[in-house]
């Protein structure tokens, strides 16, 4: 079980930095609940497809990297960048000023 969860946390960031919306389908549960202090709490996989691409189209160069991956039975610990630049608005936070 360990290994299997390290590989869906993989094909979770692949998707993110893929900008691949439609693979949430494959991800998510209808029980899934996003539990994130700095964003809204969200349900299932469309309101996460949704979230996806709301984030994507505010930050379309957001890239994870992960730095640590640990797994034992059925829980995944994952340390990782994340890098973006602000090119959209995003909740009512316009886009980052050019330079």
């Amino acid at each position: 079980m360990s290994e299997e969860n390290k590989v869906l946390v993989r094909r979770w960031v692949d998707a993110w930095n893929e900008g691949n919306v439609n693979a949430v389908d494959g991800l998510v549960s209808d029980a899934y609940v996003r539990h994130d202090p700095n964003s809204p709490e969200v349900h299932g996989p469309e309101q996460e497809k949704q979230f996806m691409a709301m984030s994507l189209s505010a930050f379309p160069d957001l890239r994870f990297t992960i730095e640590d991956l640990a797994a034992e039975g059925d829980k995944v610990i994952a340390r990782f960048t994340m890098s973006a630049t602000h090119r959209g608005e995003l909740w009512g936070i316009p886009r980052r000023a050019s330079n």
